[in-house]
């Protein structure tokens, strides 16, 4: 009887180890180097390994600019924005090519205090679709100004003036009279 249960117990293990093993995947396509993959790529042939497929990325739609000029020909729209915001110490320009412009505003650090955004339409073009426990309107030059943050700061403002709309997002929160007088330097 001891033997029978050794025995059941071996066979038992053995048909685990089997079956936990490590089976290696079939390769239907002969290997190749890392060179030939390079040049399978650059010529557009050859077939997609898993590490192509990981590092696909759908482009950045916006181009980079040394002044707000520079900017707003790239976007197609004038823009006006204050020169400063918070005390910020940089602004960084970016557009879409014919549809927006972008006016970024660093601290001394590199941090983004905000950003301000000019796009044709009506449409939220703030990019931040999180949901904030407040939202409110508020009036700044005559401009009704659509916002949304917590704790009595503002992280998306939202408004528009004739045919044009405007967004400004701050990721750390601006109080409302601060945002008011931002919005009262855009054009």
């Amino acid at each position: 009887m001891k033997k029978m249960i050794v025995l059941m117990l071996c066979a038992a293990m053995l048909l685990t180890a089997v079956a936990c093993g490590a089976k290696e995947s079939p390769k239907t396509e002969p290997a190749q180097t890392e060179m030939q993959q390079q040049e399978s790529r650059q010529a557009g042939t050859g077939t997609l390994t898993e590490g192509d497929v990981e590092s696909v990325q759908i482009p950045d739609p916006f181009t980079v600019y040394d002044s707000l000029e520079e900017c707003v020909l790239g976007a197609g729209l004038d823009l006006t924005v204050p020169e400063s915001v918070n005390n910020s110490a940089e602004r960084m320009f970016r557009a879409i090519k014919g549809e927006m412009a972008e006016v970024i505003y660093l601290d001394a650090s590199g941090e983004e205090i905000c950003r301000i955004r000019k796009a044709a339409g009506n449409d939220d073009i703030s990019g931040d679709y999180n949901e904030y426990a407040e939202s409110s309107v508020m009036t700044a030059d005559e401009v009704i100004v659509n916002y949304r943050g917590e704790n009595d700061l503002v992280k998306v403002a939202n408004w528009s003036i004739g045919e044009y709309t405007f967004s400004l997002t701050a990721g750390i929160g601006m109080d409302t009279e601060a945002v008011a007088e931002i919005v009262k330097g855009i054009k």
